[in-house]
């Protein structure tokens, strides 16, 4: 999977533009901690993306995302640098749904 690839490109455009999270209803997620968490709160994964590099680490998160409904893709590690938010990459990043709030009427 290419930096190019049309899953990484979203993660990319989602990262620098909050009316596009917004518009697709998600929120990005980075690190093995968090997206655990995310999903331990029953929120719903879109997408999941982890570092070929930690396969030995992540795998048991992955198909937990993927039993939840995540497209899933393993990437070579500086690929998944080039999507992440932070100075060191975590080794996972994943994309949530999340439900707005609507005001009430």
């Amino acid at each position: 999977v290419s930096r190019r690839h049309p899953d990484l490109v979203w993660i990319r455009e989602l990262r620098r533009s909050g009316s596009r999270r917004r518009a697709d209803a998600v929120v990005v997620v980075e690190g093995p901690t968090s997206v655990g968490e995310a999903l331990e709160a029953g929120a719903a994964p879109r997408l999941v993306v982890a570092s070929l590099d930690a396969a030995a680490a992540t795998t048991t998160l992955v198909q937990r995302c993927a039993a939840a409904g995540a497209t899933s893709r393993w990437v070579p590690a500086d690929v998944l640098g080039s999507v992440g938010d932070t100075r060191t990459p975590h080794d996972v990043v994943a994309v949530f749904a999340f439900a707005c709030a609507t005001e009430p009427t």
